[in-house]
């Protein structure tokens, strides 16, 4: 007869255990489950095993608990989730994000943005700072000695320059 066992990631053993209060007197091993399944015809293993039918099964293997976020819902869940931003608040992962916290947090962020007008403004790009080495380069262009000089210095210099250049 076949059995099969909830755990299916290593062995399972079945021991049986005599005790005398706290402290185990004898143990016997009944019979060990590999990779979730057990072929047995002894009589006395199959009426052990039939005892526990919350554990053991005759008829199906156990089904394997299956993550939310492997599903088709719980893939778009989050997908949605990345759009509105909330995976930059979980630290841009949702490894120990609950569902139903997921979707209070979705419908949240919802209900804030329909209240929020949009702005159709364009954005205003922000002069990106140059780097030290850039500035020694165009200091270089343009004559300017930068030996043993702070950046301050070279800039306001360049400045001048280019004032009195495009002048």
């Amino acid at each position: 007869m076949r059995f099969y066992s909830k755990i299916t990631r290593r062995p399972n053993t079945v021991i049986e255990q005599i005790k005398d209060g706290n402290k185990v007197v004898s143990q016997k091993r009944i019979t060990t489950f590999i990779n979730g399944v057990c072929d047995t015809d002894d009589p006395e293993v199959i009426e052990k095993l039939k005892g526990h039918p919350e554990s053991f099964r005759t008829d199906k293997a156990w089904l394997k608990a299956v993550d939310w976020k492997d599903t088709e819902e719980g893939k778009l869940l989050m997908e949605q989730g990345r759009k509105l931003g909330i995976d930059k608040l979980m630290g841009n992962n949702y490894k120990y994000i609950s569902k139903p916290y997921l979707e209070k947090l979705i419908a949240e962020k919802l209900a804030n943005c329909s209240n929020l007008k949009i702005e159709t403004e364009p954005k205003i790009e922000v002069k990106k700072e140059m780097s030290y080495q850039e500035i020694v380069a165009k200091a270089k262009k343009l004559g300017i000695p930068t030996h043993q000089r702070k950046k301050e210095e070279i800039l306001n210099e360049i400045k001048k320059k280019e004032v009195i250049t495009n002048a």
